[in-house]
C-alpha cells in the first residue's frame, strides 16, 4: 500500500460550526473586507441564510492549528438536484502558501460527496488567480456564469464532476498519522485533525499551497 504519511506541515484542526458562528464571521468578513479592497463591491456573506450551510443542505468548517484562532473556512450548500456549491472559502494571509486552502476544499467535497451530490459549482474573482489555480488543480473546468448579474469580466464560475462514492473512495490515506478514507467531521467532542504539507509519495510529490480563496 501507497504511503501518503505526511512528513511536514502544520497538524490542522478542522471543525463543522454554523454559519453564525463568530470565528466563521470573523473569517468570512475578513474575506468580504479583501473582495472591496479588490474589486469595488462584493457580495456580502451576513446577507447569507444560516441555513444554507446546515446539514444535510451544506456545511461549514473551521480550520485552525491546534487551540489556535482559526486561520481558515469555507463552506458549501446545496445549489440544485444533486449539486453542491463551494462558497466563502477564506484563508488568512498569515497561513496562505501551506496547503490549508487545498485541504479544506477536498473536505467539503468529500463531505457534498457523501451527501448525494454529484456536481461541484463555485465563483471566484478574475483577479483570484491563487484560486483560480487551485480549482484548476483540483479538477475544476470553466462553466456558464450562474449567478445572478455577474460580469464575466469580473466573476469567473467554474464546476467539477465528483466521483459516486466521494473523492478518497476504499484506499486508505494518512493525514495527521490518522488512517482517513473521508468525512465524516467531527461536531462534538475532539474535533477531527489532518496535516498539509509534504507527503512522502511515489515521487514525494509536495502539496499545493494556495493563497487568498475567495467564493
Amino acid at each position: 500500500m501507497t504511503d501518503l504519511r505526511p512528513q511536514t506541515g502544520p497538524l490542522w484542526t478542522l471543525t463543522v460550526v454554523p454559519y453564525q458562528h463568530p470565528e466563521a464571521r470573523r473569517l468570512t468578513q475578513a474575506l468580504y473586507r479583501e473582495q472591496l479592497a479588490l474589486y469595488g463591491f462584493a457580495d456580502d456573506p451576513a446577507d447569507t441564510p444560516d441555513t444554507d450551510f446546515t446539514a444535510p443542505e451544506g456545511t461549514f468548517i473551521l480550520a485552525s492549528a491546534g487551540d489556535d484562532p482559526a486561520l481558515g473556512c469555507g463552506g458549501w450548500r446545496t445549489a440544485g438536484p444533486r449539486t453542491g456549491e463551494i462558497k466563502r472559502m477564506y484563508v488568512t494571509p498569515a497561513a496562505r502558501g501551506r496547503g490549508l486552502g487545498r485541504l479544506i476544499l477536498q473536505v467539503l467535497q468529500e463531505d457534498a460527496a457523501r451527501r448525494g451530490m454529484t456536481e461541484m459549482i463555485l465563483e471566484t474573482g478574475a483577479r483570484n488567480t491563487a484560486a483560480l489555480g487551485l480549482y484548476a488543480r483540483s479538477g475544476y473546468i470553466s462553466a456558464r456564469p450562474y449567478g445572478k448579474d455577474r460580469d464575466p469580466g469580473i466573476n469567473r464560475a467554474m464546476r467539477r464532476g465528483l466521483p459516486a462514492g466521494g473523492l478518497t473512495g476504499a484506499r486508505p490515506r494518512y493525514l495527521g498519522g490518522l488512517p482517513y478514507a473521508g468525512l465524516p467531521l467531527r461536531t462534538g467532542g475532539p474535533p477531527a485533525r489532518y496535516r498539509a504539507g509534504r507527503r512522502k509519495h511515489h515521487g514525494g510529490r509536495p502539496a499545493a499551497a494556495n493563497g487568498q480563496l475567495a467564493g
